[in-house]
């Protein structure tokens, strides 16, 4: 293992700027409630933006502002990703919006504000948030998720799946890219802005936005001040990382954690908790392409990789609750459980490591966490809506998982803060207006699958919707049949469930359980779920990612957990596929049940969550 210093001083040579602050005089508490609004998960794409170095348009697109040029992925390329692409620019404009009419003023983003880290969407990102800081005095708190910066450093990158004319695809990279070595070719567009930006370049770009201190903010601090430092100098703030066998030899790994008070009393902590760990520990460089992404990573391997923050956030916490200040916590990762006590059967059907389980963190993990004395902390990363929570040596520390704008169901979390509790709020955004602008270009493409690639179609339901929020279930539906249930799921209970009706697979189960209710079985699921057994699935995605919010009727949930009661009363092998249909029902039975994660109240002295709606 290379060794790690905390190490104060200059990261890059180029200085972002300075601003002069009191660090020995913060500012007192004060009495009435303060809203903040966590956006996670928003994987920007600049949809209508242009490159800088390439003359290539896109897709001409009708818009309510006149013709423009949409650089936009394929439907394909969605349907096989965890997230949207392109919809997130109307959606982020919509929940904008929508804080404007809530008048919301501090904005938090916690992770994976862009995809990939990319100029042309982060540029765009900018822009935006730049707008509406001036035209609604809005303020934005930024901290980098897995997919900001993809690597500490920057790297070639690019996609094969850009939707060109007449429906077909087209490739965009990076000049440095090895597909644009030889040139540009037929189909292959080449141009920097769609390098992907390590920390240096993409904190340079949103400077304004939480990475740099701003005139307005009472406070401002890093892991990396120095004790009653005057004059505070903002610049890429590192630690010191050195090979074991040469203590020589170091790098200087970023880190932009910060501490802000936006407004008096309120303190916003934001935790920068990407680890990418080296390939070659024993051989650092500072080539984006030598270190691994920090997706599987989070608080687990931060533990061992930056075990300062710990000392960084006891202090920070102490800190605040001496000047009487309310402390809330954002980074991308979680920190405790996020799948509602389910792992376990998890592991049993799926695998371990599978169904993103490797994201867990340890018990062991979120009592650290707990024990540094926060108690609340929103995250993202997950595409979920969950709240957790884990008791520590004086206190509970919940943990605030906000649903992705890119996902089903797509929302923010909205917490209202007062002295001895937090209300937290998730707005759900249906009606996101303009979603379907680029709908024509997905018919296109649509029209040229079916003609030349008929083993590529996608099912084109998802183009008759009648809002955002239906978008989104026809996207977890059509990613649920393209990606999770080929590579995620036991081949032989996908067979079993989707090529029997609900009387097959119900017959089938009595055959091997003497007390199972075959008629009472079969009413309630063609009654229910209109006799589709690939709803089993849908279903389970629909708890698993909204919680509380999914759109789940109460008494499917219901005839779900009597399901799995009356399978419990069975005797099955662990090897029999109806043993493996009890854990799927087991787990989903666990969704249900799960802590309330739609309207809630956190009391910070009891630990007690209680659900307000």
């Amino acid at each position: 293992m290379f060794k790690k210093n905390l190490t104060l001083g200059m990261c890059f040579s180029v200085l972002l700027g300075c601003q002069s602050l009191d660090k020995a005089a913060p500012v007192e508490g004060g009495d009435s409630p303060q809203k903040v609004a966590f956006l996670a998960d928003i994987h920007f794409h600049n949809v209508y933006g242009k490159l800088h170095d390439n003359q290539y348009l896109g897709l001409s697109t009708q818009t309510p502002d006149g013709e423009k040029h949409a650089l936009i992925r394929s439907m394909g390329a969605q349907l096989k990703s965890t997230r949207l692409f392109n919809e997130t620019y109307f959606v982020l404009l919509a929940a904008l919006d929508d804080l404007v009419k809530r008048d919301v003023k501090l904005v938090a983003l916690p992770g994976d504000f862009s995809d990939d880290g990319q100029p042309l969407h982060l540029r765009g990102l900018a822009s935006i948030l730049k707008r509406y800081k001036e035209e609604h005095g809005m303020r934005f708190f930024a901290i980098p998720g897995n997919h900001d910066p993809v690597r500490p450093f920057t790297t070639a990158s690019g996609k094969k799946d850009f939707l060109g004319d007449n429906g077909q695809e087209v490739a965009i990279y990076s000049l440095d890219d090895k597909h644009c070595a030889q040139g540009q070719t037929d189909g292959l567009v080449c141009s920097n802005d769609l390098q992907k930006w390590g920390y240096k370049e993409i904190v340079a770009t949103l400077a304004d936005f939480g990475f740099y201190p701003n005139s307005q903010d009472k406070y401002f601090e890093t892991p990396f001040t120095q004790a009653n430092q005057k004059q505070f100098i903002f610049e890429e703030r590192y630690f010191k990382w050195c090979e074991t066998n040469n203590p020589t030899k170091c790098i200087a790994m970023p880190d932009t954690s910060y501490l802000v008070e936006p407004i008096d009393g309120l303190w916003l902590l934001a935790l920068d908790a990407n680890v990418y760990q080296p390939k070659d520990e024993e051989h650092l460089t500072q080539k984006g392409e030598d270190f691994k992404g920090s997706s599987g990573a989070g608080y687990n391997v931060l533990l061992q990789y930056k075990p300062e923050l710990l000392n960084w956030i006891t202090d920070v916490v102490q800190r605040a609750k001496k000047q009487n200040k309310q402390l809330v916590a954002f980074s991308h990762f979680p920190m405790t459980d996020f799948y509602d006590a389910a792992q376990p059967e998890m592991e049993r059907l799926f695998g371990k490591g599978k169904q993103q389980m490797a994201r867990m963190p340890l018990l062991s993990t979120a009592k650290v966490l707990a024990n540094t004395g926060l108690q609340v902390h929103v995250a993202g990363h997950m595409h979920i809506n969950d709240t957790g929570s884990v008791v520590g040596e004086h206190n509970t520390l919940f943990n605030i998982q906000a649903p992705s704008l890119a996902a089903y169901r797509p929302g923010y979390k909205l917490l209202t803060l007062s002295d001895d509790f937090v209300d937290v709020e998730t707005v759900v955004l249906d009606e996101v207006p303009r979603f379907d602008e680029l709908f024509g270009h997905y018919k296109d493409e649509h029209s040229h699958l079916r003609r030349y690639s008929p083993s590529k179609l996608w099912n084109d339901k998802i183009l008759e919707v009648g809002n955002y929020g239906e978008f989104t279930d026809h996207h977890l539906q059509e990613l649920i049949r393209l990606r999770y249930l080929p590579r995620e799921w036991p081949d032989d209970l996908v067979s079993y469930v989707s090529e029997h009706t609900f009387t097959g697979l119900f017959e089938t189960i009595a055959l091997e359980c003497d007390s199972f209710n075959v008629d009472t079985a079969v009413s309630h699921a063609n009654t229910l779920l209109q006799g589709k057994t690939s709803e089993l699935f849908n279903d389970f995605y629909r708890l698993r990612n909204a919680d509380s919010i999914a759109q789940v009727s109460g008494a499917r949930q219901a005839f779900y957990i009597w399901f799995h009661r009356a399978l419990n009363q069975c005797s099955f092998k662990q090897d029999d596929l109806n043993y493996k249909l009890s854990l799927m029902l087991e787990i989903m039975a666990k969704f249900s049940n799960a802590q309330p994660s739609d309207t809630i109240r956190l009391h910070l002295e009891t630990g007690e969550i209680k659900e307000l709606n």
